[in-house]
């Protein structure tokens, strides 16, 4: 971004459990860094705006967000709870909550997680260990607006380990022509071409490498 701060500022930490998120508030042009602070039940949470370089600490999240990354999508950052996402509007930098799909009420066999898709939010979760299903949120912010966008035998992405109950980390990444699925599989190290109209699969296996 070729961007830089003059400063952080100061602000109290009363614990090391904290974690720091990154977004842009589309309302004002600028960027600005979140740090959730785990240390009670309700997150204690911080924002830092680039532009006048102050920590302003803002009310209590509903829950803690600590263990998840967060997802930055027009002007807000969501984060995954177990029954509900979470999202901070980063121009008022107040959060909302919004009910995940009807239907998901199983325990999956792997956590489920959000992803950004032909310009929609989307959720993505395993079901019944067989399947991995996408829905897309048509209208943000509009829980009525959940639509199935993808649902997908593992079998037809050559995917076997949950037969083991070995779990299986699978993320969309892109739908090109909104036909061909890119996948990633870090537990094979692969990235995976799913073509919907015909069921054929494509594999390319990467490799991550550590600089220190």
């Amino acid at each position: 971004m070729r961007t830089m701060s003059d400063r952080l500022g100061i602000f109290p930490l009363r614990t090391t459990s904290f974690k720091c998120f990154f977004g842009f508030d589309n309302s004002i042009d600028t960027y600005k860094v979140v740090m959730v602070d785990s240390n009670n039940d309700a997150s204690k949470v911080r924002i830092f705006n680039s532009g006048d370089n102050i920590w302003r600490e803002i009310e209590d999240f509903p829950t803690n967000v600590y263990e998840d990354d967060g997802f930055c999508f027009r002007g807000t950052l969501n984060w995954l709870d177990e029954n509900e996402i979470i999202s901070l509007n980063l121009g008022i930098e107040t959060c909302t909550k919004m009910l995940l799909p009807p239907g998901f009420d199983e325990v999956p066999h792997t956590d489920p997680h959000l992803a950004l898709l032909m310009e929609c939010l989307c959720f993505c979760h395993d079901s019944k260990g067989t399947h991995f299903i996408i829905r897309k949120m048509m209208e943000f912010g509009i829980t009525e607006s959940w639509t199935q966008l993808l649902k997908v035998r593992y079998q037809d992405l050559h995917m076997y380990q949950i037969a083991n109950n070995v779990p299986i980390h699978l993320s969309p990444l892109y739908i090109y022509n909104g036909v061909a699925v890119i996948f990633t599989s870090f537990d094979e190290d692969q990235v995976i071409v799913y073509n919907m109209r015909d069921n054929r699969v494509e594999r390319t296996r990467f490799t991550i490498e550590e600089k220190w």
